[in-house]
């Protein structure tokens, strides 16, 4: 074989080599890329529908949270679309109907500094305080986050089996998850947030320990600005794990 022959069978050898490592690199940076998140699908019912569900109304009392949370801004930031004004729940064919009304509409479009707004509902569904994490078991929340053109995002995520730890991260690691329904959000100053009652062990009649908030996030300050819910009437007074600022509902 003539010396050009040898080169040309070498150098075909190495494109080939290269040509196959490029191909593994691509299956496993498949293989490891982060997965498309399940999208939130709307309540399949009209607001008229979801209003004549709701039985149980609680006035936002106070937001004075906003100034004690950590992580926050060293004076309060008055933010209307994360200010709850009203929680009203109902139950309805095994379903447990949370709506959460906001001061200012949710915005559709990116509201510098926000990054982020979040609305949940943190649940103690075992009724015992050492489980899950600060005593919650399970976790209802409605995400808005905007990409980089500033078109907005919803997500709506069920977390329950939360582990029983204080650390957040380890805690909601090895929970289990689904994605969540809602009615509302961008454009509207309330959202609405249904969940299976037998998924999360509820029951009518039960008394729940919960921490309902609202918060906006921005690149400094986690709690940006922050609100929960506190009722004189729904307040929980017991001692144990959970944040000052929980409320003791019972599931109608």
């Amino acid at each position: 074989m003539s010396n050009m022959n040898l080169w040309v069978f070498s150098m075909s050898k190495k494109l080939v080599a290269i040509a196959l490592i490029g191909l593994i690199i691509i299956i496993m940076a498949g293989a490891f890329a982060p997965r498309p998140r399940p999208q939130a699908k709307e309540i399949p019912l009209s607001e008229e529908e979801i209003e004549s569900i709701l039985v149980l109304h609680v006035i936002d009392e106070s937001d004075k949270e906003a100034t004690e949370v950590e992580e926050a801004p060293p004076e309060p930031i008055n933010y209307p679309p994360v200010n709850m004004t009203k929680v009203s729940f109902g139950t309805d064919q095994g379903y447990l109907y949370i709506k959460i009304e906001v001061l200012g509409e949710l915005p559709t479009e990116k509201d510098d500094p926000v990054t982020e707004i979040t609305i949940c509902v943190l649940m103690d569904t075992d009724g015992n305080d050492s489980s899950g994490w600060h005593g919650y078991d399970a976790l209802v929340g409605f995400y808005i986050t905007w990409d980089p053109l500033g078109k907005y995002n919803i997500e709506v995520y069920i977390t329950y089996n939360i582990a029983t730890t204080l650390d957040e991260e380890e805690a909601f690691k090895n929970a289990d998850y689904i994605s969540g329904e809602y009615k509302g959000g961008p454009g509207k100053n309330y959202v609405v947030l249904r969940v299976s009652m037998e998924l999360l062990g509820l029951e009518s009649g039960q008394e729940v320990v919960m921490d309902i908030h609202a918060e906006a996030e921005s690149e400094e300050y986690h709690h940006y600005a922050f609100d929960a819910l506190m009722s004189s009437q729904y307040n929980y007074t017991g001692t144990g794990n959970y944040f000052w600022h929980s409320v003791k509902i019972p599931i109608p």
